[in-house]
């Protein structure tokens, strides 16, 4: 058996529909041995200061991702994100053009 990956998630919703598919997400990350890592911050989606966008980026990178699924992540975050080398999975559509992007449209 290779490496475990490592799958940042970031869906929190308490509706239905986004439970289910929560759980169906680590239903089949047990199944595959691919370990779920919480990313999931409210400064996501908050005017950063240079500091923390730089303090929440490394952050990121310290969880050594093979990839980020989630909600649609805020375009300069994405970007940066993208060329640290880490895949990003939207889960709404999304502007951000990247070969390691994509979203449900596009």
């Amino acid at each position: 058996m290779g490496n475990r990956a490592r799958i940042g998630i970031g869906i929190v919703s308490g509706d239905v529909f986004w439970v289910q598919v929560n759980e169906a997400i680590h239903r089949r990350c047990l199944e595959h041995s691919v370990e779920l890592v919480p990313i999931f911050r409210s400064s996501f989606f908050a005017a950063l200061t240079e500091d923390e966008r730089t303090a929440l980026l490394e952050e990121i990178a310290s969880q050594e991702l093979d990839a980020l699924v989630g909600w649609s992540f805020p375009e300069s975050l994405s970007y940066a994100v993208l060329e640290m080398g880490v895949p990003i999975v939207h889960v709404f559509e999304t502007v951000v053009e990247h070969p390691l992007c994509i979203s449900p449209v596009g």
